[in-house]
């Protein structure tokens, strides 16, 4: 049954969270200055340092000593004298007296006396100061020329994530720390570690996503509405207690056991205006003000439903209004997009175009909002923000419109909160404009259950969230495995793959799942899946349950004469032009050539040109392994679900992989694309 949780989380909760090095730690009995109060074995050494320490630089530096007499307190001294890589986030003197001020004490003394159970509270409060860098590989401590503009990629040791801005620090010199705390002195690099010292103790929040919303005195106006339209009450799960984490799950070759996830969380992220937004776009801060706003956008893209006074109805415009600034996953705003480098726009200026091009990196998910879809995007002319629905002039290039997020961003147990500059609404330029064009849907996008967990990839590190792992039967809630032997797999990202934003599935086993479509906006699209020619199988594919021609021979990459006759694949000619590395005039000048032409008259077009192969400047249309299946042309109806759904229906040619066809045998889904139809006679090769 599904966790609902209302109100803050207990204690318990956030105490069973607490682990170190894999174990848990018992209590036993231990007096300071008076005060009994339950104490903890906070791990053993491995052996000491001679040279500097943390815990030697803080006992040495009078500048921390209230937090250095926390630590020896709670004993979590004891870690930060020995063996380990560790980032500790150092409250000074300052600080330390401010936290306890917060709870009514003076001094550590009075903040323990108050209550005995405030000493568990205290050894957290030092925990979270501290992430422990567990992963032999790397066994390095974050300088700040590692930070993200986001969420830092381990967790710390009360197991939550520390979120990094850059956003104001050229206006005031600091990098903020969990929108609240500023470095004052960074990267003091000590045997075990480093050391950054902040102004304020970082304490988690935890709150669920409407009440940190509502406790923001950035979103009043806001918040109003979340409460008054009832969405606030869908915010509310955080865990999944009908998962069970498979155990002895076996992978593609049927007798090695892989990684699952351990468990299914649910997640919110918001975009929301500060009420500051509001004023300065003519609309009164006032829930009736609001009211009026959305029901002047709304009313026009849905005539139907004009007439719909409840606000609890989620065709109301003002309950729409609302429900267009969420999606269903968590994410951090460096997480919003794939960051690694073969999608970065400065690759799209290699060296055999004429040119140099900058092409947006594009991302769309569906909201809370009835089939209503966001466009989330960086684009080269707009510093590469993080920018949401841009709607461009004629030309293609000069953004009329576009909202970008504001520093600030805050997060809590099960969601993110992003300040952003503009009113977000799903518009007549939203639906004319910037969803009327190519959407390029990557697969992982579709799983908001993957990007709660932070396993869908960042970038090509496993902080980043590179890692190997299958999805169980009912673990992604758009995708329907038929068969209960499907095992859908997301393999780590290696050099020369081509994968569109970093990744893709994998389907082994008796492959045949149904994928819930996201809410592409009524019109008559082509469809098409960006899938691979390696993985061997045949494979029926429908298209809301009725078949597309006949199935897939996808051992056709095998040998590269079975492209060139089935699918009519050819590379494209290099050629030397005034000593330089060039393209014929038809990959130049971006449009198809004569072999694109003759693939798409057989059903088929090769990858895009909008990327290249991970660790590669080739880009991703030279893979004669990858290409974009042509489904065929259909009318999506809003309203109502429209499906993918590939089977299995028999081995490859030649009897390859019958042997082992576990360990060979794969449909690669990487990417959607929806074509409008309007458009197939414009379209470029990008």
């Amino acid at each position: 049954m599904k966790r609902l949780l209302r109100g803050k989380i207990c204690n318990d909760l956030v105490l069973s969270l607490m682990f170190l090095g894999g174990m848990l730690f018992w209590p036993s009995c231990e007096m300071f200055d008076g005060i009994i109060m339950d104490s903890e074995n906070v791990g053993s050494a491995y052996y000491t340092f001679t040279g500097e320490t943390i815990a030697s630089f803080l006992r040495s530096n009078p500048d921390f000593s209230e937090f250095c007499q926390a630590l020896d307190t709670t004993g979590v001294i004891d870690l930060l004298s020995t063996y380990g890589t560790y980032t500790c986030f150092t409250p000074n003197n300052d600080a330390m007296r401010a936290y306890y001020a917060d709870s009514g004490a003076t001094s550590m003394k009075t903040f323990l006396a108050a209550n005995p159970s405030r000493f568990r509270i205290l050894q957290e409060m030092c925990f979270y100061q501290l992430i422990e860098t567990p992963n032999a590989d790397t066994q390095k401590a974050y300088m700040t020329t590692d930070f993200p503009e986001g969420r830092i990629g381990d967790k710390n040791m009360m197991a939550r994530y520390i979120e990094v801005s850059f956003a104001t620090m050229l206006e005031t010199g600091y990098i903020m720390v969990d929108n609240r705390a500023r470095i004052l002195l960074r990267d003091q690099e000590l045997h075990n570690g480093v050391i950054h010292v902040i102004d304020q103790v970082l304490v988690p929040s935890n709150f669920l996503l409407p009440e940190l919303i509502s406790g923001d005195g950035r979103y009043k106006l806001f918040s109003k509405a979340l409460y008054a339209t009832g969405i606030s009450d869908k915010l509310l799960l955080y865990k999944d207690d009908n998962y069970k984490q498979p155990k002895g799950f076996l992978g593609r070759d049927g007798k090695n056991t892989n990684a699952t996830p351990d468990e299914r969380l649910y997640g919110f992220t918001a975009f929301v205006e500060p009420d500051s937004i509001y004023l300065l776009n003519g609309v009164d801060t006032t829930l009736e003000a609001l009211t009026a706003y959305a029901k002047s956008v709304y009313d026009p893209v849905y005539p139907q439903y004009a007439g719909i006074t409840d606000i609890t109805d989620p065709n109301n415009s003002l309950n729409r209004f609302v429900a267009y600034h969420l999606v269903e996953f968590a994410a951090a705003r460096n997480e919003l997009m794939y960051f690694n480098v073969h999608t970065e726009p400065a690759d799209h200026t290699a060296s055999w175009r004429d040119e140099p091009i900058e092409l947006p990196v594009m991302e769309y998910y569906s909201t809370m909002a009835p089939y209503n879809m966001v466009e989330i995007s960086r684009y080269a002319i707009l510093n590469n923000e993080t920018t949401f629905n841009v709607v461009l002039a004629d030309d293609g290039k000069t953004p009329l419109r576009y909202i970008s997020m504001l520093p600030g961003s805050t997060n809590c147990l099960n969601g993110y909160c992003h300040p952003i500059d503009g009113i977000l609404v799903y518009d007549q330029d939203v639906v004319n404009t910037v969803l009327n064009k190519r959407l390029r849907i990557d697969a992982y996008s579709c799983c908001p259950e993957m990007m709660t967990k932070r396993l869908r990839p960042l970038e090509r590190s496993s902080s980043m969230g590179d890692v190997e792992m299958y999805y169980p039967t009912g673990f992604l809630k758009n995708f329907i495995y038929n068969d209960d032997d499907t095992k859908m797999y997301n393999p780590k990202i290696s050099n020369g793959s081509v994968q569109y934003q970093g990744g893709m599935f994998y389907v082994y086993g008796e492959c045949d799942f149904t994928h819930n479509l996201p809410p592409i906006p009524a019109g008559t699209w082509e469809i098409r899946i960006g899938t691979k020619f390696r993985g061997y199988g045949i494979y029926q594919l429908y298209v809301d349950g009725l078949p597309v021609g006949i199935p897939l021979d996808l051992g056709w990459g095998k040998q590269a004469e079975y492209l060139e006759s089935a699918l009519g694949f050819v590379i494209d000619q290099h050629e030397t032009y005034q000593g330089q590395e060039a393209w014929p005039e038809l990959r130049r000048n971006g449009l198809p050539n004569d072999n694109d032409k003759d693939m798409r008259n057989r059903g088929w077009m090769k990858f895009p040109d909008a990327f290249t192969m991970v660790g590669s400047a080739n880009s991703s249309r030279e893979d004669r392994k990858s290409c974009r299946r042509i489904l065929g042309r259909y009318y999506f109806n809003e309203g109502i679900q429209h499906t993918i759904r590939v089977k299995l229906v028999g081995e490859n040619r030649n009897g390859e992989g019958v042997n082992n066809p576990g360990a060979y045998r794969y449909f690669g889904y990487d990417f959607l694309e929806f074509m409008p139809t309007s458009q197939l006679e414009t379209e470029n090769i990008y």
